[in-house]
């Protein structure tokens, strides 16, 4: 609809009117920039990335130690070192965090080996050689027992996907719209965790020495829901100053079932014993 306006005053008159409604106007429209851009940095705040606290506490969402009391797994182990390539089965049982037993098997079910560990001690009897390994469950005193340059902790956290420390250890050293890298430092050695945003998974473990070379990259992967836990059904753990790696492909899995066979073994007397602390 057009409006007929007509008016006969002043010319001056009537520019003066019309600056005056055209600086109301230009008013009026700072406020709505105003009020729009204020609305955008509220909108942006809340979709933004999240803070360092929500981040950290995803570690605490992973850690499943109040929950997850026990699980049995039957895998397939494949070794690969450079003096030594070879496939075993394997029957992993793990309590909590706290004790873990992993019989090694060959083919026609000869036992190879058995692993018993708890936070303070192991036990590895080596069935081939009849000798018996004692000592606390270092990485170093698994080398030189089983050649796994993994301590106890290291399988512990890589069975149950959760950080190998307390979380509030960790700080963020990095994180993108994917993935967020947490570290922390003991003594000289540098840990690293790499955690999908999304799933809240821990895709990766990694070490460095003192002098940041990396000595142990892990990956977990084909995460599968047992019960309610999603679990990683293949580890692979890379040891590079070894030019090795140990790969675990779990088959079967079952948890917070009765515990059984988590016993301490008793070695055969036949068999020497080797104190792993005082050789190393």
């Amino acid at each position: 609809m057009l409006l007929n306006i007509s008016y006969t005053g002043n010319v001056n008159d009537v520019m003066i009117i019309l600056i005056f409604v055209f600086l109301d106007w230009t008013q009026s429209m700072k406020k709505i920039l105003i009020l729009m851009f204020s609305c955008a940095l509220i909108l942006a705040s809340c979709a933004g990335p999240k803070s360092a606290t929500d981040k950290k506490s995803m570690l605490k969402d992973i850690d499943k130690k109040d929950k997850l009391v026990y699980q049995e797994m039957k895998a397939k182990l494949k070794i690969n070192f450079p003096d030594l390539k070879n496939t075993a089965d394997a029957v992993i049982k793990l309590q909590n965090s706290d004790t873990l037993a992993i019989d090694i098997f060959g083919p026609f079910g000869v036992k190879f080996g058995k692993l018993w560990a708890d936070k303070d001690n192991f036990i590895f009897l080596n069935y081939f050689q009849s000798v018996v390994f004692t000592g606390t469950p270092s990485a170093e005193n698994f080398k030189t027992a089983a050649m796994i340059d993994l301590s106890f902790d290291d399988l512990t956290a890589m069975m149950r996907a959760e950080p190998i420390a307390d979380f509030s250890e960790y700080s963020i050293i990095e994180e993108n719209e994917t993935t967020t890298l947490f570290g922390r430092k003991v003594g000289n050695i540098a840990e690293f965790i790499i955690v999908d945003n999304l799933s809240k998974k821990i895709t990766q473990y990694q070490r460095q020495n003192e002098n940041k070379v990396t000595v142990l990259n892990v990956f977990l992967e084909d995460y599968q829901y047992s019960g309610e836990y999603s679990l990683p059904n293949k580890i692979v753990a890379n040891l590079p100053e070894q030019n090795a790696s140990l790969t675990f492909e779990i088959k079967e899995r079952t948890v917070n079932s009765v515990p059984a066979g988590l016993e301490k073994p008793i070695a055969p007397s036949s068999f020497k014993i080797i104190d792993v602390d005082s050789v190393n």
